[in-house]
């Protein structure tokens, strides 16, 4: 699950989210800084990421995408996975996703005081090219992967994996469909 879900799993909780959204950008020297709840987030955040990472309908996908994308084919079904959701989004949400878009930039915006400055060109390009947005169409998907492609240190094809939407959308539905819920009752255990 790459942005999208991680956020949607603690909305409303402002600080919870801002540390779930942090949780892979920071040290652990760097999240004993944080304020608690923002330390509950990225704890979070990783308990999410280790369960989606072992939850069998997340390997299927992984094991779909394998050939293609070879080591990154978890990373592609995290971000693929997202575009599902947001074209599910009604079944996932009871807020647009709109109104959820714009949370999270108010919510980057309102604890720029507290996110550890290193971040803040990161978390504020976000906002300012309202990356969460790209993940409601194809052209927007086909730049998150090849933002990602320019970001890898070694040959990764991203780019084309906006071809495997299309191609293993039904899977990625059905492994959404189980592993989402799962991964809500994950978070809610853990508040």
């Amino acid at each position: 699950m790459n942005y999208v879900a991680h956020l949607l799993l603690t909305y409303p909780q402002e600080d919870i989210s801002i540390g779930n959204l942090m949780g892979d950008m920071l040290s652990n020297k760097e999240v004993a800084l944080l304020p608690q709840e923002m330390r509950k987030g990225v704890q979070i955040h990783r308990a999410i990421d280790h369960h989606t990472d072992n939850h069998a309908s997340m390997r299927e996908v992984v094991k779909l995408l394998r050939p293609q994308h070879r080591k990154y084919a978890p990373v592609v079904a995290d971000i693929l996975l997202d575009r599902v959701l947001v074209i599910n989004w009604q079944a996932y949400s009871s807020v647009s996703y709109e109104v959820f878009e714009d949370w999270v930039y108010h919510t980057i915006n309102s604890h720029l005081d507290v996110i550890p400055a290193q971040l803040h060109k990161r978390l504020g390009s976000m906002v300012h090219h309202r990356w969460l947005k790209q993940y409601a169409s194809l052209e927007g998907m086909q730049y998150v992967l090849d933002r990602m492609d320019r970001r890898t240190q070694f040959p990764s094809d991203f780019g084309s994996a906006v071809k495997d939407i299309p191609l293993h959308y039904s899977a990625m539905q059905n492994a959404l469909s189980v592993l989402f819920p799962d991964l809500s009752s994950l978070v809610q255990k853990m508040y």
